[in-house]
C-alpha cells in the first residue's frame, strides 16, 4: 500500500544580506505636532549685572598686558603672614625683605664698588654689616647675603650685574626663597640655646653663624634687642613652630 503523500508548506528562507524594506501601506503615519511660537513678552529677560560684568571679562582678556590690573598673585606674601608667639620670649616672623645672594671671591675686581654703590660695605670672614635697613652677611669665602627692603631688590640686583658685567660672579634675588624670624626678649638667648651647637654666649655682637636648628639648616645673629634667624622658605611654618615650642613658658634654663 502505497504511503500518502504529504505537502508541507514552506517558508521562504530571508535573506540577512537584504535590507528589509518596510511596507508603507502597513506603518502607521507619522505623528505630526506644532510647536507654538515663542512669546517674546513670555520670555525671561537676561539679567541686567550680567552684561556689565561679561563686557568686562572679555575686556580684560582682550586688553594688552600693560593696561591690565595688576594681579592680586603678583604681591609680595611673607612665609609665615607676620605671625607671632608670645611666650618667656617672643618670636616674630618678619615680612616680605628683599635677599640677594651673591657668590663672588673677596677680591673680586669691582666688588668692593658694588658694595659701595648699594650703600653696603664687604662684610669680613662670619661678620654682618648692618647700616640702616640694608645688611650684608658673610655666609661663606665666596657667598655673600645681601638684606634689602623688599622693593628694592630687582634695582639692587640690576646694579650689581652692571658693576661685575664680565666678572666671574653669580647674584640671584633669592627673596621669596627665605624667611626671617625675629627673636626678642630678655631670655632671647635661651631660645636658640636649646636648639643650635652653638656658645651663644660667645656670640660677639656683629658676628653672622651659620648652623642648624633641630636639624634645619639657619644663619642667624644678634642685636641690642634679641636675634634675627634667616631659613628657607620651604620649612618656615616648622621653624616657626620650632621657636614657639622652644619659646614655651614653663621651659626656661634658668
Amino acid at each position: 500500500m502505497a504511503d500518502p503523500e504529504i505537502k508541507m508548506a514552506t517558508q521562504p528562507v530571508a535573506n540577512p544580506a537584504a535590507p528589509s524594506v518596510a511596507n508603507p501601506a502597513t506603518q502607521p503615519a507619522a505623528l505630526s505636532v506644532t510647536q507654538p511660537a515663542a512669546n517674546p513678552a513670555t520670555q525671561p529677560a537676561a539679567h541686567p549685572a550680567s552684561a556689565p560684568v561679561t563686557a568686562a571679562i572679555s575686556a580684560q582678556a582682550t586688553a594688552p598686558v600693560s593696561a591690565q590690573a595688576t594681579s592680586p598673585l603678583s604681591a609680595p606674601v611673607a612665609a609665615m603672614a607676620n605671625a607671632r608667639f608670645d611666650g618667656f620670649a617672643t618670636i616674630r616672623a618678619a615680612g616680605p625683605t628683599g635677599m640677594i645672594t651673591l657668590r663672588a671671591t673677596p677680591d673680586l675686581p669691582g666688588l668692593a664698588e658694588a658694595f659701595q654703590s648699594l650703600g653696603l660695605t664687604q662684610p669680613g670672614p662670619r661678620r654682618i654689616t648692618v647700616i640702616g635697613e640694608k645688611a650684608a652677611g658673610w655666609m661663606s669665602p665666596d657667598e655673600t647675603l645681601l638684606i634689602l627692603p623688599y622693593a628694592e631688590a630687582n634695582a639692587a640686583l640690576a646694579t650689581l650685574s652692571d658693576a661685575l658685567q664680565g666678572q666671574h660672579h653669580l647674584a640671584a634675588n633669592v627673596s621669596d626663597a627665605r624667611a626671617i624670624f625675629r627673636i626678642e626678649g630678655a631670655k632671647a638667648a635661651q631660645v636658640l640655646k636649646k636648639l643650635c651647637p652653638v656658645d651663644i654666649d660667645q656670640l660677639a655682637p656683629g658676628e653672622l653663624r651659620r648652623s642648624r636648628a633641630a636639624q634645619v639648616p639657619v644663619a642667624f645673629w644678634a642685636d641690642a634687642d634679641g636675634y634675627t634667624l634667616v631659613c628657607f622658605r620651604s620649612v618656615a611654618g616648622y621653624m616657626m613652630d620650632l621657636l614657639s615650642q622652644s619659646a614655651a613658658v614653663g621651659s626656661e634654663l634658668t
